[in-house]
């Protein structure tokens, strides 16, 4: 019997041997193929968590309380008061040396004269206010709760990063709404940006509210209130620059105040306030949607005009205000009141330095 024939297969020729730079450097492109695949699949977690979080925020959304926009029946001596919270500029070091010893700020100067807004708010009802029925309270929050990293001198001596500030202080703005809501039983927070915690150094009209960490603290916020039950407190987080608001009847316009440009002279903001009231009214009442007041920050200047209001600021003067020779105001937030009869009846400065904060001469 013959034996089958064997096919004969050509063995493949050995490869070629790597030389130890070539093996280096394959190494390397694995590792940086295998970071950038972690990279992108973390962002895509992170952005559905993210889209998670938006909706979240976006089911909380609820019409105006009842008790804000009517009074109660055969109660005399109704009111509510419309507290105005803008420009703490969280985090932000201000050096006493700098401004010829006028202020000093740090985190925990801005710790202390962030209570004294909220104890010192409920100080004014109760003691200088007394006999006054208060259903609830309003505590507008108009904007650069941080001073952010638009510039680079910011970032150079700034206390923390906008991430870090941001977990920070979340703790205390919740103490503090919490202290409001333990006295006067509701809270409603209307809520809008500022111009200084956006994450672009240019300005941005589209999506440049959500691109901003002012939008982001508020509606953790307004998150971390709902998961906790509190049906006590409503915010009202805008999507937009602008947020209208009703109390008694009396229609409020909110907005940060950095869409005013110039001033100048012996009229200082007032130019530019005007002219961007102005405009505003003329749009608003174009689609039948007017307001009788228009409240604001960003200026650091608080001004009581019958149909516009400037907050001041938490952090007061600062190096950039001192060498532009701005006008000098002591840290200062408002308190307005409001009545069904006549609406904003009384406006109130909360001051809230404390008399020795450990930094003056």
């Amino acid at each position: 019997m013959k034996r089958a024939a064997v096919k004969q297969v050509a063995m493949p020729e050995p490869a070629e041997k790597l030389t130890l730079q070539q093996e280096h450097k394959l190494r390397r492109e694995l590792r940086e193929l295998r970071e950038q695949l972690r990279a992108q699949v973390g962002t895509v977690v992170l952005n559905q968590e993210y889209q998670q979080f938006v909706a979240e925020v976006a089911k909380l959304r609820a019409a105006p309380p009842a008790w804000c926009v009517k009074a109660k029946p055969h109660r005399a001596r109704q009111a509510i008061p419309l507290l105005h919270l803008s420009d703490a500029h969280f985090d932000e070091v201000v050096d006493a040396a700098q401004v010829g010893g006028l202020n000093c700020y740090t985190r925990e100067i801005a710790l202390g004269r962030l209570r004294r807004f909220f104890e010192k708010g409920v100080a004014i009802c109760d003691d200088y206010l007394k006999g006054v029925d208060y259903p609830g309270v309003v505590c507008a929050v108009s904007g650069d709760m941080f001073s952010g990293s638009i510039h680079e001198e910011l970032k150079e001596t700034n206390e923390a990063g906008l991430c870090e500030s941001l977990r920070y202080w979340i703790d205390p703005l919740y103490a503090g709404i919490q202290m409001l809501a333990e006295r006067f039983g509701k809270v409603r927070v209307p809520w809008v940006v500022g111009n200084h915690p956006r994450l672009e150094k240019k300005p941005r009209a589209k999506g440049g509210v959500r691109d901003n960490f002012d939008w982001l603290l508020g509606s953790m916020l307004a998150r971390d209130f709902a998961r906790a039950g509190d049906k006590r407190v409503t915010f009202e987080i805008s999507d937009s620059f602008d947020h209208q608001f009703n109390v008694y009847g009396l229609r409020v316009l909110q907005t940060h105040g950095d869409q005013f440009r110039g001033g100048g002279g012996i009229s200082a903001a007032l130019s530019p306030w005007f002219i961007g009231d102005a405009r505003k009214r003329e749009r608003y009442q174009a689609v039948k949607q007017p307001y009788d007041v228009l409240i604001m920050g960003h200026w650091h200047w608080r001004v009581c005009l019958p149909s516009i209001k400037g907050n001041g600021s938490l952090k007061g003067i600062d190096e950039y205000a001192y060498r532009g020779n701005f006008k000098f105001q002591e840290p200062v937030q408002s308190l307005m009141l409001v009545t069904p009869e006549h609406g904003i009846t009384i406006e109130a400065p909360i001051f809230v330095k404390a008399e020795k904060e450990g930094w003056e001469r």
